[in-house]
Parts: structure tokens; sequence; C-alpha cells
């Protein structure tokens, strides 16, 4: 299984391109993001734990197989998301080669999975399917599925922990996720980690908002609101915070559903003395109480108070390979050792880019969310719940790097979806009572035999 499902995957990725069927190819890279660390722990269970695994990179594998449809494909679209996606392409190419220099081919390759793949699928959804409903359709099916999918297990991971997810846990020595016991540890569904789940769980329930069916609406949203409390991420938390402010300042009166689901769930779990919440209790009380002995908050403010001077100094920028789990695989000699942690996307962006490129990449893409919000708000209800969205995932850059796996998945896709410029529909000429008519036909000439004189009419004629 360590090679046929990948193979098998992306043969069906190919398959799916040459075909041309967009649309079922972006709904199947999106599954393959959202289930094949799932997979991997599977396939682990059954032989044995592989630090490095083939099955966890077939997501990316499968989105790089777009690169030259995505790159070739022309269509009208935003100018800010044009630039942008211009500006991701030429630092994070530029990045590679650095990195290919610097810390050598493995590493450098490693994050060209992690980060180039999903601004190449973006790329993808924004240029290349014609159908401009569907690829909106995608996405919302996205979020209400990715909801279920991922609350939903994240339940039955807290309550039963499956024997392959233990087995993950032990295996991979993962210090803060908790003990390897149900109803103890931290869930973190079918993705790789907590910090993943809480970030993509909030972005999801930001664009549920806007899903039509209400019944199926509110039953997601309470399994991801539970499921994003168990993951005692602050920062998932602070990401569903800002994306309901940013749809209040648009106008949008439908997030009193979410806070409306939330408040009754809470009231339940509580009247029913659930551990849901009690676990957010004391994951509240560790925040806000002086002198708690959680200090992961101290620790990242100084961190970000050491790396910076660091960051802002080096232009050239330390390459892709550098950073985060490519740096730890190919052991990388680190200036720093707290590069393969990074505990903030902004300043591992400067260290990965250069301070140059780092910077001209994070003011396009502040700049670039800030114009989507704004014209969303002439849009409908969909394009703004994308919109906030969007704002919610840069302002989470100051906790992690949101660019990178299925972070960069769900950015640079929502990025794509609100640059594109929809095709007008054919307008057909208008009779006077408002009714649609089809186009006049040229008249065929009539032949020469059948000429009638004027002044003249046959009987037939009249």
């Amino acid at each position: 299984m360590q090679i046929l499902f990948p193979v098998m995957c992306m043969g069906a990725g190919g398959w799916l391109l040459l075909k041309g069927r967009w649309h079922a190819y972006m709904a199947f890279t999106i599954l393959l993001w959202l289930v094949a660390p799932e997979m991997r722990r599977f396939v682990d269970w059954q032989s044995s734990y592989h630090a490095f695994s083939l099955i966890t990179m077939t997501p990316a594998m499968v989105s790089l197989l777009a690169l030259p449809w995505a790159v070739m494909a022309r269509r009208r679209v935003h100018r800010d998301v044009a630039v942008l996606f211009g500006v991701a392409g030429i630092v994070m190419a530029y990045s590679f080669a650095v990195g290919v220099l610097e810390n050598g081919p493995f590493a450098a390759a490693a994050d060209l999975g992690l980060i180039v793949a999903p601004l190449v699928f973006g790329l993808f959804v924004l240029t290349v399917p014609d159908d401009d409903v569907k690829v909106r359709n995608i996405v919302r099916h996205t979020a209400l599925w990715g909801v279920l999918l991922l609350g939903g297990y994240s339940l039955i991971q807290f309550f039963l922990l499956p024997g392959w997810d233990e087995a993950w846990l032990i295996e991979s020595r993962v210090g803060n996720l908790g003990p390897a016991r149900a109803g103890e540890m931290r869930p973190w569904g079918t993705l790789g980690h907590a910090s993943y789940l809480g970030h993509v769980l909030a972005v999801l329930l930001v664009v549920l908002i806007a899903e039509r069916r209400t019944a199926w609406q509110v039953v997601a949203g309470a399994l991801g609101l539970t499921a994003l409390g168990l993951s005692l991420l602050r920062a998932g938390w602070l990401d569903l915070t800002v994306g309901l402010l940013v749809l209040g300042l648009l106008g949008r009166l439908r997030i009193w559903r979410v806070v409306a689901v939330a408040v009754a769930l809470f009231v339940a779990l509580s009247a029913t003395g659930s551990p849901v919440v009690e676990r957010i209790n004391e994951r509240v009380l560790e925040t806000t109480t002086e002198g708690t002995s959680d200090t992961s908050l101290t620790a990242r403010l100084w961190f970000q108070y050491e790396v910076a001077p660091q960051a802002l100094a080096n232009v050239q920028g330390a390459g892709m390979g550098a950073t985060g789990r490519a740096a730890v695989a190919s052991e990388v000699e680190l200036p720093n050792q707290g590069y393969a942690s990074f505990d903030t996307g902004i300043f591992e962006s400067l260290v990965r880019y250069g301070s140059l490129g780092g910077l001209a990449l994070l003011g396009c893409l502040f700049l670039t969310a800030w114009g989507i919000a704004w014209r969303s708000r002439r849009g409908t209800l969909f394009d703004a719940c994308c919109a906030a969205a969007v704002v919610s995932l840069c302002v989470a850059m100051v906790f992690t790097d949101v660019q990178r796996g299925v972070f960069g998945v769900m950015l640079w896709m929502l990025m794509a979806v609100q640059g594109r410029i929809p095709r007008p529909p054919l307008e057909l000429p208008r009779l006077e009572g408002g009714a649609h008519r089809a186009p006049a036909l040229a008249p065929s000439p009539q032949p020469a035999s059948s000429a009638v004189p004027a002044g003249r009419c046959s009987t037939s004629a009249s």
C-alpha cells in the first residue's frame, strides 16, 4: 500500500486531467488532502510505523500534476489575485532554488510538496474550470461534508480512540496531544495534528454559514464546534471569532445561526455533564489565570522576539528545506534550532524566502485578503463567507504558516474562487412582454425558379 496507494491516486488524477474532468479532479484532490493522513496511520498499523510515508505525500503529488494545465490556461481574473499568485510563484521558485543549493535537493523537494503544491492547486482552481457555479458548489460541499467528516471522526477518536490512531500517537511521539487514552488526548481527526484540525475546522465552519440546507447546517455545525473545542487550539478559536467578526462587519446577520448553535450546544453539554465542557473550561482557565503552568504563550512570544532580528536581516533567505518538518527529516544544520518548529508563520516566511521576498509575499497576501473582503460586500453570502475565511487564515499567520499543507489548500482555493471573474451569461433578446425569444435566423435564399415578379401573385402563393 505504501507504493500502490500513491500510484493509483496519481493515475486517477492524471486520467481526470487528461479527460478534462476538471471539477471531478478538484473534488478528488481536496478529498485526498483530508483523508490521506488517516490512510497512512491505518497502513502503518497493519505493517509498521514509517517516519516518512509516501502516502502522506500523495495529495501533494496529485496537486502538482495540474501544473501544465494551470500554467497554460487563460482566464480573466481580478488583478489583485493575479498579482498575488504571480508574486507567490516567483518568490517560491527563488526559495526552491536557494533550498536546493543550501539545504540539498531532498529537503527542498519536501517543502516543494508541502508549499508549492497547494499554490499549484489554487492556480488550477483560478484558471482552468469553466463552470463557475460548479466550482462554487464544490467549495460549498467541501465545507459541509468536510465538517461532518472531521467533526464526526474527531468525536469517535476522542471517545473511542481506534487502534491505528493509538498506535500512531505512541510511535510518532508527538508530545502535545496528550496521553494515548480515550477521553484524555486532543483529537486530530483524519488530519496530521490537532493544530491542523483546529484551523481547518474554523475555516470550514465560516464557509458553512453559506449552506442553504438548514438541517444539515445545524448538524454539521454542532459536530464541528464540538471537535473544535476538543482540539484545545486557542488559535483555531480565534480564527472562528475573526471570521464571525468580519461577517458581522460586512453586514451578514446569518452569523447568529452559528452563535445560537454554539450556545445551545454548550448548554446541552453542560446539562449532561459532558467532559467536553470540562476540557474547554480547563483550557480557558489555563489561558486567563495568572501564574498558570501553561507557558506556551510566553515561549511563543520570546521565540519571536529572538528570531525577529535574524529574519529581518537575512535578505537572501534560508530557502526551502530549512524550516519545519523538512529540516527535521533532512537533518539540516540550522543557525537556530527553533527553525525546526516555528510558532509563527510570519517569521518563518521571512526566514524561508528572505526578508525582501517574504515581505513582498505577505504584503500581497494581506492586501488581497482586504480587497476580497471589500468586494464581497456587493456579492452573495457565499462570497462574504469565503472572504471572511481568507481573512481568518491571514490572521492565523501569526501562529502558524498557513501556506503549507492542508492550510495552503484552503487558503489558495478560497483565494482562487474569489479571484475568478464570472463569465457573463448569454443574453437572449427580449419581446415586449419581457419573455425571451430565440435569436433570429438569417432567411435562406429562395431558388430562382420560385421567385414571383413584383405586382403579380401566383395562385399557390395567394
